[in-house]
């Protein structure tokens, strides 16, 4: 389970990388497009020997969902089985569950059997609205993406990530700066949670599926703003800030985390 967890964290901390290096050249750079993971990973299949990179991908992924779903179901981070820590175990499946789409999708291209679409999530949430308790649903999952966004602010702030490194293999300097990177990009994936929970939430008080966005619709919101192109570029930097923090949790992480005291 080690190799695949951090298998898995550097598959994450590759798509991220993608994802905010294709809004910074969108932003200051010719070309660039701004996308999310299905995006980033089509991106991975036109490049020379993109084929075998997908493979190696699509690998590190299936890691990340098998790591996902045991942190989940068997609790190697000892979590317990209080009300919260069920909550936060019900949210690693469910991450799981969303990597297992981005695995699925990178399969599939790897065997050459065409591409992703895009609007699977505005399907799933149209398929809900057609139910009366389908807006008050969509409500909810809403809230928990902003529950889940301030989980990221604190975790910013407080670098408790840290007390799961193997901090002893790093020096002063790497510690530092893995720290204060990291910091930024938690913060950042913060950033882009909570402008999708408010997505998810206009999509529930207007009962219209296409406001639901993903990350490249987050992005393009941004982007859309007064100084865009600034605040796209900071997003871009910060997303790939999140990525290097994942490189970092790949090294790093003791798998399974054991309590410090």
């Amino acid at each position: 389970m080690t190799k695949a967890a951090r298998a898995g964290y550097f598959a994450k901390g590759l798509v991220y990388a993608i994802v905010g290096a294709l809004a910074f050249q969108t932003a200051f750079l010719d070309g660039g497009k701004l996308t999310g993971g299905r995006g980033a990973i089509e991106e991975v299949s036109q490049q020379p020997f993109g084929r075998i990179l997908l493979g190696v991908l699509a690998v590190g992924l299936v890691g990340y969902v098998a790591w996902r779903w045991a942190q989940a179901l068997l609790d190697p981070d000892d979590r317990g089985r209080d009300a919260k820590a069920i909550a936060v175990r019900a949210m690693l499946f469910v991450s799981g569950a969303i990597y297992a789409g981005l695995a699925f999708v990178a399969i599939k291209l790897v065997i050459g059997s065409g591409g992703t679409g895009g609007s699977e999530k505005q399907s799933i949430v149209a398929s809900i609205l057609e139910h009366a308790w389908g807006p008050y649903l969509i409500g909810l999952v809403a809230l928990l993406v902003v529950i889940k966004a301030g989980a990221e602010f604190h975790k910013a702030y407080s670098a408790k990530f840290e007390r799961k490194w193997k901090t002893g293999e790093m020096s002063e300097s790497t510690k530092r700066w893995a720290r204060r990177i990291s910091r930024i990009g938690v913060g950042a994936r913060g950033v882009v949670l909570l402008i999708t929970a408010g997505f998810v939430a206009t999509a529930a008080l207007q009962s219209d599926a296409s406001d639901v966005k993903g990350v490249g619709g987050v992005l393009s919101s941004v982007a859309s703003q007064p100084y865009g192109v600034w605040l796209l570029g900071a997003m871009a930097i910060g997303l790939i800030c999140y990525a290097l923090y994942q490189v970092t949790q790949a090294r790093y992480r003791r798998v399974p985390a054991q309590s410090t005291s």
